[in-house]
């Protein structure tokens, strides 16, 4: 079978490991080995790829015990269920992830907070000094106490400094004259110091220690000895990591059970609770990196209160360049002791690492994502999809193939969210080059303080709704959940295919991705008519695949026509490392064609590592002498800037939410488009680039797996022009494929549609009034065709509603956990005469659950047949939950649940046609009911159908 043949096939039925994870949250080893069994085989025949499991309990008030000493995290209970786990896994073929350790950041509980391999932290102390003071006394004490377990603290440095003379000593911040640092850690004895000021300034009278951050992983306790974070910027931590996996959880069983699928262990965000991130040879390794001590600056880095600078240089560029060294150095150290040894010893045993490469602040995204066997984003952290695209241009340049996203994690919403929501979030994460996703989540049944429906992970949390979801049985919209995970499955085997291709490399002078970065113009107005792009940064500029061939950057890998560089957005100038500046150069001499923004008559050097602004000025200065390189200042002059280096879009269409990204596999090209507007579709024209005389257009809907040839579009000048059609947030998947020869098809037409048969290939024209339609074929047949005027349209009003009401079956439920989690279906059915939200109907506005439609309407008439010259569209207004119809008692098989118009035309019969519309709602609107002091705050939410319509059309065959 070929590639191409296979793919095809694959995407019909996808690949379990292509189909979205759960993110499962069990309570410990507090667990049940038949309910694990029985929980992996629910998300099994739900369709998921795989399993994540996590020791996550945030719904529990931090410090509270359950059951940790004798089933905490990695105990042998804990052990014994994940082999049950695995094994279930396995025999279903699923893949199945880890976490490091008990929730996040990565810890273990072989290590205290004294100890080398603990979590870092540099603290500081000060004391103002007066022009007329002489300072002799106790040094300065950090300003934070220690935490619990942190017993030892070292004082690595005493100094003063020259207050600047316009800032005011007590004020925040405190400006310091760089350079008028006074060092005296020598003279330090008993814990006292001495310091006479040598003019008639204010002086800063500076302490540092570094001490453990006594941090443990969030909502501790999960073992017992307490688990701490490691430092992730030694090798100390990582090997700690290392020493306490193969010591307790990797047995030759469990590694036998990890090789039969595929297995990741998972670092979540490292969300790091310090004063300042350190690690005890930070000084040495600045020196080393950066080429000056650290503590030249050590003031500007060290944070006070709520996180925040203190004290600042007065010379703003010295001040950016000290953070910026900081952070690189930071950045090196994570990628170099943390990342590094953790992959080595992963890959060693078949595993793989997957991370999300942020929550440390600045911390170089890209640099990490490279590093990374899979690296992964989220929708509750990225709250644009610009922070894809940061990851997405790491992978691009590294040539790594999969990025992953914990999907479906919303604030406030638990037992809210429903699969619309969800496919909302996701298409454009698809469009901006995810390729894979770990839904959240999964709870274990059981836990602390349950209540019904379950134990929830993430809800209640500090006392109101929490995050969602808690997926699974419990949920109404469970029953549909196949639909979506095989959906998934298709986008992501879709999106995983061959190599994506951009247009433009958009260049950030640091690599972060949860800042939430956005670029001017080419990921808004730009995106709008066509542009792709992706971020990129120093390092990735230096990686092997950064080369120029025919005026294309990375020609292997993203293919970018155009590489854009901005001003700083942190310093709001145009500054560039010594490093990137030569490497732009370099670029550009190789005929890559640039667009610079912003005023670059003088640009500055970033990083104190030496004065290198002359050399950044010339680099400039030259590129910008290129022909290949257009400066344009004002940012409304990126189009004429664009225009002057005769460049476009690969993709072209009017301006539009329209976002897609395209992928070259083998010969075929394929697109992945989307609405990205919660409000507006499309429908509109695209121009699309071909790469051979004669292509075939096929559409995949990802839905159903079906795959036809397109009936309508027309090839000119190179290019193919194509109708695409979207609701909001809706997809569509195209591949244009070679082709002997040109596939006769519809090239023109006055009609209202054309379709073709998946099956046979026949084309028709389909109108919604009678008459005469012109119709030019591709092989310049000119033909006229004659509609009859369809059937009327019918508002389907008259409807039986049946509704299964899920309730806790039991209000004083005994300590049995089937007792306190059972639910009990009450029965109500309704006559009705026309179609309104369930919070309209008396007896219904608080009630979730399963729902049927049931109505009949007539098609046809003794004079006027319904018959294969006609169809139908089953038009539905927007529906809040989840659904399936029947017509005749036949499926309809799986709709888009984003589209609000289905071609029904198969299932219908002339004379008597019934319709039946299975609904499944979220479970907000009970537990409103069932749970008001947590749950009420949210809006009920309007469930039910608010219109369906029959709408026929004429069809005739071409």
């Amino acid at each position: 079978m070929s590639v191409a043949a296979d793919f095809l096939d694959n995407f019909r039925s996808p690949p379990t490991l292509f189909r979205p994870y759960g993110r499962w949250w069990w309570p410990h080893g507090a667990v049940e080995n038949d309910e694990i069994r029985a929980e992996v085989i629910q998300m099994a025949e739900a369709g998921f790829g795989g399993v994540e499991i996590e020791d996550v309990h945030h719904s529990t008030s931090e410090g509270t015990e359950w059951h940790t000493d004798t089933n905490g995290w990695a105990s042998e209970p804990w052990l014994d269920a994940v082999k049950v786990a695995l094994t279930e896994a396995n025999s279903r073929g699923m893949g199945h992830d880890f976490a490091f350790g008990p929730a996040w950041p990565m810890a273990v509980p072989t290590i205290v907070p004294d100890d080398e391999a603990s979590a870092k932290e540099i603290v500081l102390g000060k004391s103002i000094i007066n022009t007329t003071t002489t300072y002799n006394g106790s040094v300065p004490g950090p300003f934070s106490k220690r935490k619990d377990g942190v017993n030892e603290q070292k004082l690595v440095a005493v100094q003063a400094w020259r207050i600047s003379q316009d800032s005011d000593p007590y004020g925040n911040p405190v400006y310091l004259d760089y350079g008028s640092m006074v060092d005296l850690t020598d003279t330090v004895a008993d814990g006292k110091v001495a310091f006479s000021p040598p003019d008639n300034s204010s002086w800063l009278l500076f302490s540092a220690v570094i001490r453990g951050t006594g941090q443990q992983p969030e909502d501790y306790p999960h073992t017992i000895p307490t688990s701490y974070v490691v430092d992730h910027f030694s090798k100390a931590g990582a090997q700690a990591v290392i020493d306490f996996w193969e010591d307790q959880i990797l047995t030759p069983e469990m590694l036998e059970l990890i090789a039969q699928t595929p297995t990741s262990l998972f670092e979540d965000s490292q969300e790091m609770v310090s004063a300042t991130y350190w690690t005890p040879n930070f000084a040495d390794e600045f020196l080393s990196r950066r080429g000056y001590s650290v503590m030249d600056i050590l003031p500007v880095i060290t944070q006070y209160k709520n996180n925040a600078y203190l004290f600042l240089f007065n010379d703003l560029e010295v001040q950016r360049g000290s953070l910026h060294d900081y952070h690189e150095t930071i950045t090196d150290l994570y990628a170099d002791y943390h990342i590094a040894p953790l992959r080595k010893w992963l890959n060693s045993r078949g595993m793989k690492y997957r991370a999300q490469p942020y929550g440390i602040a600045k911390l170089d995204s890209m640099r990490i994502a490279t590093a990374l066997d899979i690296p992964e984003g989220e929708s509750l952290g990225f709250q644009i999809i610009d922070d894809y695209r940061v990851l997405a241009g790491a992978i691009s340049f590294a040539g790594v193939n999969i990025m992953s996203s914990e999907l479906g994690a919303y604030n406030k919403a638990a037992y809210t969210t429903t699969w619309t929501k969800i496919l909302g979030t996701v298409n454009p994460q698809f469009a901006a080059g995810l390729t894979h996703n770990v839904l959240h989540g999964f709870s274990y049944i059981y836990g602390p303080e349950t209540t019904w429906p379950g134990w929830g992970a993430f809800t209640p949390y500090k006392g109101r709704i929490g995050y969602s979801e808690s997926w699974g049985p419990r949920t109404p919209t469970w029953m549909h959940v196949p639909d979506f995970t095989a959906y998934m499955g298709r986008a992501s085997l879709f999106t995983s295919q061959g190599i994506p291709k951009y247009d433009c490399a958009f260049f950030r002078q640091n690599g972060a991705s949860d800042d939430h970065y956005v670029g001017p113009y080419f990921t808004s107005e730009g995106a709008r008519i066509g542009w792709t792009t992706t971020y990129v940064d120093e390092y990735l500029l230096h990686l092997p695949s950064a080369v120029v061939i025919d005026r294309r950057l990375a020609p292997n890998a993203g293919n970018y026509s155009l590489l854009v560089v901005a001003e700083d957005p942190d310093a709001g100038q145009a500054q560039l490392t010594p490093a990137s500046a030569s490497k732009l150069r370099d670029l550009a001499d190789a005929g890559l064609p640039m667009l610079i923004l912003g005023n670059w008559t003088s640009p500055g050097s970033l990083g104190l590592s030496e004065d290198s602004s002359a050399d950044v000025a010339t680099d400039i200065e030259h590129l910008l002498s290129l022909s290949n390189v257009v400066n344009v200042a004002d940012l409304s002059s990126i189009p004429t800037g664009l225009a002057k280096l005769g460049l476009t879009p690969a993709v072209m269409h009017s301006a539009s939410p329209l976002i897609h990204i395209r992928r070259e596999h083998g010969d075929f090209d394929l697109y992945f488009f989307t609405a990205n507007s919660s409000s507006t579709g499309v429908s509109q024209d695209v121009s699309l680039p071909i790469r051979h005389d004669y292509v075939a257009p096929l559409e995949l809907d990802a839905w159903s797996g079906e795959i036809s040839l397109v009936g309508q579009y027309t090839i000119m000048d190179g290019r193919l022009n194509i109708g695409i059609s979207l609701e909001p947030q809706q997809s569509k998947m195209l591949i244009v494929a070679p082709s002997s020869a040109d596939v006769v098809h519809v090239a023109n037409s006055t009609a209202d549609s054309i379709f073709r048969n998946s099956t046979t290939g026949q084309l028709f024209v389909r109108n919604g009034e009678a008459g005469d339609y012109r119709i030019v074929l591709s092989n310049g047949s000119q033909l006229t065709t004659s509609s009859k005027a369809p059937m009327p349209v019918l508002e389907l009003t008259d409807w039986a509603l049946e509704v299964d009401d899920w309730q806790p079956a039991n209000e004083n439920p005994s300590d049995d956990v089937e007792d306190i989690v059972a639910t009990k279906l009450v029965y109500h059915s309704f006559n009705l005469t026309s179609l309104s939200p369930w919070s309209d109907i008396d007896g219904l506005q608080n009630v979730s659950g399963n729902a049927t439609y049931s109505t009949e309407f007539v098609l046809g008439t003794a004079e006027a047949p319904y018959g294969s010259d006609a169809g139908a569209y089953m038009e539905l207004d927007m529906f809040q939950g989840s659904f399936r119809a029947r017509i005749n008692g036949e499926a309809l098989g799986t709709l888009d649940q984003m589209a609000h118009s289905f071609d029904v035309s198969k299932w219908l019969r002339n004379g008597t046609n019934t319709l039946e519309i299975e609904a499944a709602t979220s479970l907000i609107n009970r537990m409103r009911a069932f749970q008001p002091q947590y749950y009420e705050q949210y809006a009920r939410q309007k469930y039910g159908l608010k219109s369906v319509t029959i709408r026929p059309f004429s069809q005739v065959a071409v």
